[in-house]
């Protein structure tokens, strides 16, 4: 099959970024989604809970007002609404997950991306900013 990523494109950004990205470390992977934040990028993280219980999951990230609204689609991909517009995210395998073995915590992460446009994120409570701040907390702390 070779290691070209671009052969999996149609399993997502999430799959592509398990392809290339491989092998990192926490402090790497917390790192490369602060980059993310702080380019208006939205993310849920599972995995973090321990650090810091604000940390967006796709367990928690949404109103409960709008729990009733998300659809499993098949394939870890899951879609949502809000009163401005759908948002979606990908649970499950469909995530990009790191783990490691070294004894240190968190012992694994797992992300996605927050597919929506600003006002859906508004609806959702959803601030990039607030949620990298958190994020530069937690980084010092790590191995």
């Amino acid at each position: 099959m070779g290691s070209n990523p671009t052969l999996f494109l149609f399993w997502g950004e999430c799959m592509t970024e398990q392809i290339i990205e491989v092998r990192k470390t926490r402090r790497e992977v917390l790192e490369h989604l602060l980059e993310k934040l702080e380019n208006g990028e939205a993310v849920l993280i599972v995995g973090l809970g321990e650090f810091d219980k604000r940390i967006p999951d796709i367990h928690n990230f949404y109103p409960k007002k709008y729990w009733e609204s998300i659809e499993h689609h098949g394939w870890g991909f899951f879609e949502g609404k809000t009163e401005h517009g759908t948002f979606s995210f990908d649970g499950g395998g469909a995530m990009v997950h790191y783990s490691w073995e070294d004894g240190e915590s968190p012992k694994w992460i797992s992300w996605s991306p927050l597919r929506a446009n600003r006002e859906v994120l508004k609806d959702l409570d959803y601030d990039c900013e607030k949620i990298a701040n958190i994020l530069k907390t937690i980084i010092p702390k790590l191995p």
